[in-house]
């Protein structure tokens, strides 16, 4: 009798044991139950990112790629007049206005060749127009140059009645030059640098005198008396 119960005990444990392990009752060693489930991470870098995925396992996988990151952008200021004043009453607003509204580099460096230079109200501005003229064409090293003999004749930066057209070009030159916003260039209104001799007057651009002054002596004989008189010519080349 007592090997029959035996028996018995013995079928009724094992299954009872085999339910449990069914059911989750014998977990992990740790005591708790592990289940195998699919865990996703994802983490973005800039633009695209990388996405990756752990499935039962630390596999990571990489998509869109690193194309991200900071990107650094820089404002480049080019060379731009506004279209300024309509009324034209000097040879500053002539270029200006050839500059400005035309948009003709060619026809302002003609002008200012042909002669204009000489009727400008200040030599500093023949420098400053034809910096204006050498942006306006590209000429961004040539443009220095001659924005840089202003500082070699030791010309100030104060603008009088031609106020109104060169303090945009002034602050036009200088923005592409120093690469900052044009306004952030104060005008100053004062008393531009006058041309030395107004009526002979040398182009500033170059380093040749285009203007000299001769002096004749004429002698003129009678049958009374000799009469000697000093003439002086000035004698302007372009």
């Amino acid at each position: 009798m007592w090997p029959h119960i035996a028996r018995s005990t013995f079928a009724v444990a094992v299954a009872l044991g085999v339910a449990a392990c069914g059911s989750g009752v014998f977990g992990s060693p740790t005591g708790r139950t592990t289940t195998d489930s699919a865990t996703t991470t994802t983490r973005t870098t800039g633009s695209g990112g990388e996405t990756g995925g752990t499935t039962g396992g630390e596999t990571t996988g990489t998509t869109g790629g690193e194309t991200g990151g900071e990107t650094a952008t820089g404002t480049r200021y080019g060379w731009f007049l506004p279209e300024g004043p309509s009324s034209i009453a000097t040879n500053e607003d002539i270029v200006y206005q050839r500059l400005a509204r035309d948009r003709n580099c060619q026809a302002a460096q003609e002008f200012l060749d042909r002669g204009a230079w000489k009727g400008m109200l200040s030599p500093r501005n023949v420098l400053l127009y034809q910096a204006a003229i050498d942006l306006c064409m590209g000429d961004e090293s040539q443009a220095r140059a001659m924005y840089g003999r202003i500082a070699r004749h030791r010309w100030n930066l104060e603008f009088g009645s031609t106020e109104p057209v060169d303090c945009p070009t002034y602050q036009a030159v200088r923005s592409v030059l120093d690469q900052r916003d044009p306004g952030s260039f104060a005008c100053t209104k004062g008393s531009p640098p006058e041309w030395p001799d107004r009526q002979a007057k040398d182009d500033p651009r170059t380093d040749s005198n285009e203007a000299t002054t001769t002096t004749t002596t004429v002698t003129t004989t009678t049958p009374t008396s000799t009469t000697t008189r000093t003439r002086t010519a000035t004698t302007t080349t372009s």
